[in-house]
């Protein structure tokens, strides 16, 4: 049971409470009517569908004490009629991450927390980090994109699905409360624009800050591209503890990116926050120096004030050394042994899911290399077909879509880039949700065409020749992945990109 007083002070938008209620405690804090208990503090959260003030009623019946509401949403006269306590706040929905934070005695304080925002990179740069960290004997807990999950002190992993790369207020701190319990000293969390627009944070500070990169997506949401870069800025100037670190990953090549990484550094250095920059730019700290990219991995070299250091990796792909270098020097400014940490990276496996070699069944004539990435957005599209193209595969088969009731912009342009990079652009559905699948595939099917690939059926996988370019629409996921692998050939790459 937690005092209300101690709760209603951890608000900084309170706008009213009634005194005293030294003598209330509160059992549980929910923001759904539907689990409210005895003794619980109901928050009232206008989202994109439902309103909470319209289930304040039945907060109270199921047995709330108390409950939260923004001002104006509610009838005065209904309110003064509650016999609840009532708390007026300017937005509860960033009461709602304030009354977490506290509920569950800010849990973050007690570890490392390194945060990650960007549109790319961020799963694989956390899963490089915390393969590493553990290596060295470091009790870690991830959350993020893939699914949230934490050590244990007797060596038990603790795995949680993952709805939403940033966990709800009451689900991050519960399970940071979970984390800190159980020993783990340092945390890597994926900060997506959604969770840092919508205060799903609270007033959590990070004592390490990454930025890997931003290209379109979620455009949906945020509208424009300077609306999602001020999203992505606010985990460095709303959440990061005073003197933090932020690595700012910056490629030289990478013309989405020029202006964004820049403009965050600049942005670091005026609240002040100490920067690491790491990447191929002259003003890069931590220096790409040399690499290359097999079909069997990447090799890089990166030099830095104290020393040069070699990455020889498993995994594939120009976007992959750029994950590696920003998980290298994000271990750098943590302060582990630089030599021993490039070691161990050249060791860990990255995600699952992010160019993720699949085997099949041996079919006579052999069989193509199946790779699974989660792109699902331009920038990542054109990042692993680049990656595959350039080990020259005889033919480069790309199978994919769109997610439905997201960003439409998008789907025209990733259509050009499979049009533009892939022998064979296979264009199915990925996650259609409310909307009609065939009219997301159109959209796709516009850029593909404007990038000149003309339709093709599926028996002309079998008569493919070199230097011939085609797409194929195919209705069904399952069957679009069906005819790719089944079709494709000995030295064919099949990517298949989005969902898997």
């Amino acid at each position: 049971m937690v005092p209300l007083a101690e709760l209603i002070a951890s608000l900084t938008n309170l706008v009213s409470a009634p005194a005293p209620v030294d003598s209330v405690l509160i059992a549980e804090l929910c923001d759904d009517s539907r689990v409210v208990g005895p003794d619980s503090l109901f928050v009232a959260v206008r989202g994109e569908h439902h309103d909470g003030h319209d289930a304040v009623d039945e907060a109270i019946a199921r047995g709330a004490v108390a409950v939260v509401v923004e001002r104006g949403i509610m009838d005065r006269q209904k309110l003064a009629e509650l016999e609840q306590v009532v708390i007026e706040v300017e937005d509860s929905r960033a009461a709602l991450g304030l009354l977490a934070e506290a509920f569950y005695h800010h849990p973050a304080t007690a570890m490392t927390m390194v945060g990650i925002t960007g549109t790319n990179g961020k799963t694989t740069v956390s899963y490089l980090i915390e393969q590493t960290l553990r290596e060295l004997g470091v009790q870690t807990g991830v959350i993020g994109t893939v699914e949230y999950r934490y050590m244990e002190r007797d060596g038990n992993c603790i795995r949680q699905p993952a709805p939403l790369t940033t966990p709800d207020p009451l689900k991050l701190q519960r399970l940071l409360r979970e984390m800190a319990d159980s020993g783990v000293s340092h945390v890597i969390m994926e900060a997506s624009s959604h969770a840092l627009q919508q205060y799903r944070l609270g007033s959590l500070q990070f004592d390490l800050g990454i930025f890997t990169n931003l290209s379109q997506d979620h455009l949906d949401y945020h509208l424009t591209m300077e609306d999602y870069f001020m999203a992505k800025s606010r985990l460095f100037t709303n959440h990061m503890k005073t003197g933090g670190t932020v690595v700012i990953a910056a490629q030289q090549s990478a013309v989405t990116n020029g202006e964004a990484w820049s403009r965050v550094a600049e942005l670091c250095r005026l609240l002040p926050l100490t920067t690491m920059i790491c990447g191929d730019t002259e003003s890069s700290d931590i220096k790409l120096t040399g690499h290359d990219s097999m079909i069997k991995g990447v090799r890089c070299e990166v030099v830095d004030t104290e020393g040069v250091y070699r990455i020889d990796s498993t995994l594939i792909g120009r976007f992959n050394i750029d994950n590696l270098i920003t998980a290298f020097s994000t271990l750098a400014a943590l302060g582990y042994d630089k030599s021993r940490c490039a070691e161990l990276l050249g060791r860990a496996a990255g995600a699952p899911g992010r160019i993720e070699p699949i085997r099949l069944a041996d079919k006579p004539g052999g069989q193509p290399t199946v790779v699974v990435d989660y792109a699902h957005t331009p920038d990542a599209l054109e990042k692993v077909l680049g990656a595959l193209k350039s080990l020259e595969p005889e033919r480069l088969i790309c199978v994919f879509g769109c997610g439905g009731n997201r960003d439409e912009l998008k789907r025209p342009l990733m259509g050009e880039i499979a049009a533009r990079l892939a022998d064979v652009a296979i264009v199915t559905d990925d996650n259609p949700r409310r909307e009609d699948p065939a009219a997301i595939r159109r959209a796709v099917i516009e850029g593909v065409v404007r990038a000149g690939m003309e339709p093709r059926s599926r028996e002309w996988l079998d008569h493919h020749q070199a230097g011939e370019r085609g797409f194929i629409e195919i209705d069904g996921r399952g069957t679009a992945i069906h005819t790719a692998v089944t079709r494709g050939r000995k030295g064919d790459i099949v990517l298949i990109a989005g969902k898997g």
